[in-house]
């Protein structure tokens, strides 16, 4: 059953070793990647993860492999074999305990693209009708004070006009 579960997951699920290469993949894992059954098994974690993502991918998994933490979330730029780059939410975990130090890692990676796309788009609308607010209100003050201007005139002139006495003419 765990199998099922693993092989028909909706984001790419892999184990690997402490030297963190691929032991076994799902095929969302390979899809996303591009590389094919055979292939996993001569890569490792960071050998499609985007160059400048690597270092800090490597010192969480290093971190993970010490035991100075159990697990970890992060937003990794990953190159699948067919080009392009894809944003990526990983998530990384030890499985198992074998004298003392973690056995491999438990490894799930999440295709975030399109929701960071979507999201990049809603904030720049929101930023667009927040830049339109205030030039309304700009403009609303604007001809708030011009329409005053002479309205304020016109009123007084009228206040005099009314205290006087006129003549027929």
């Amino acid at each position: 059953n765990s199998r099922v579960i693993f092989e028909n997951a909706a984001v790419g699920i892999g184990h690997a070793s402490l030297e963190r290469k691929w032991l076994r993949s799902n095929d969302r894992l390979r899809q996303l990647t591009g590389y094919s059954v055979s292939e996993f098994g001569d890569l490792q974690i960071e050998d499609f993860i985007v160059e400048e993502d690597r270092a800090a991918l490597l010192n969480y998994f290093q971190l993970l492999a010490s035991g100075q933490t159990d697990s970890f979330t992060s937003e990794i730029r990953v190159q699948p074999k067919r080009g392009g780059v894809l944003l990526t939410n990983i998530t990384a975990s030890t499985e198992g305990v074998v004298d003392g130090q973690p056995a491999s890692f438990v490894v799930v990676i999440e295709d975030i693209t399109d929701r960071k796309r979507l999201e990049a788009r809603l904030e720049e609308a929101k930023e667009t009708a927040e830049s339109n607010n205030r030039l309304k209100s700009e403009f609303v003050a604007n001809v708030s004070h011009e329409i005053r201007t002479p309205m304020n005139a016109i009123l007084g002139m009228t206040e005099l006009a009314l205290e006087e006495d006129l003549s027929d003419e």
